[in-house]
């Protein structure tokens, strides 16, 4: 029985880690397209309502 718990203890130490790992990956591209998009000029001339682009 305790061989059991601490096998499932195991894996979900592995799959928490794998969760981090994802979120921080994650969190890190937010963070790059933010700072993209940040230096990225919107060109408003071609905004017209209905275009699914427009800026908003």
């Amino acid at each position: 029985m305790k061989a059991d718990g601490a096998k499932e203890f195991k894996e979900l130490k592995n799959e928490n880690a794998l969760l981090k790992k994802l979120l921080a990956e994650a969190e890190l591209e937010k963070a790059a397209l933010k700072e993209i998009a940040k230096d990225t000029p919107i060109d408003v001339k071609w905004s017209k309502p209905g275009n699914p682009l427009r800026a908003c």
